[in-house]
């Protein structure tokens, strides 16, 4: 700390903290649909083709968007770039059924 004492605190930590819960939370909710939509599709018994479409669907964005974060990090700034991706994620988490 600079020159205070040790009960000052940083309210910069607080915006970090927030974009690192909401950060987990959207892990933790990419994680869970890849279970939950499986135990759904075999007790619907959905063909393993229709399975395999859906959870790419969903995978092969994700697994683009790492290199169109950091082009947009590169222009706009990691943290307005992560701010607007776990913004957008919240947002299709609460709409989608």
């Amino acid at each position: 700390l600079r020159g205070g004492s040790s009960s000052s605190h940083n309210p910069n930590i607080y915006p970090l903290a927030l974009l690192a819960a909401t950060s987990i939370l959207t892990y933790y909710e990419r994680t869970g649909f890849t279970i939950a939509f499986t135990h759904v599709a075999d007790a619907k018994g959905y063909p393993q083709d229709l399975k395999g479409r859906v959870m790419g669907c969903f995978y092969y964005p994700y697994a683009v968007s790492g290199f169109v974060g950091g082009t947009l990090s590169n222009a706009y700034g990691g943290w307005r770039v992560m701010w607007c991706a776990n913004a957008a994620w919240i947002f299709l988490a609460l709409v989608s059924p």
